[in-house]
């Protein structure tokens, strides 16, 4: 039997939605970053927000995770080696049908707490591509 991380699981589904809705307000009020995709949908997975930054003509992959107190932090183990490889493999997916110059593709992490005081963690480069 497979366990569900303590960050995701269905009861949280709905907070889940809440937060990811906190990333994209994050993320539209940075300067020079626009959000062109929200919950990109392929047959071998989702990625939760694509973004492009206008200043680094980058797209970036974002990959959104919530949590409170104890289970914040386990949030970011929650981005496993195969999560990151389903999140490059549908990246791919996404990039051959962009009608969009870009210098170079990024992946991201924003970890959100869910209880005050509120933050947002943004890591950047969780996945390195050679």
């Amino acid at each position: 039997m497979k366990k569900k991380s303590k960050c995701s699981s269905e009861s949280n589904v709905a907070l889940g939605k809440e937060e990811e809705e906190r990333a994209y307000q994050y993320l539209s009020a940075q300067e020079g970053m626009e959000v062109i995709a929200r919950n990109y949908r392929t047959p071998r997975g989702e990625i939760d927000l694509i973004c492009y930054d206008k200043t680094e003509k980058s797209v970036i992959f974002i990959e959104v995770k919530s949590g409170s107190g104890a289970n914040f932090l386990l949030c970011q183990e929650a981005i496993h080696a195969k999560k990151k490889a389903k999140i490059a493999k549908v990246a791919g997916e996404f990039l051959e049908n962009l009608n969009r110059d870009y210098g170079y593709v990024r992946f991201d992490a924003l970890f959100i707490e869910r209880e005050r005081p509120y933050r947002i963690e943004h890591v950047r480069d969780i996945i390195m591509l050679a």
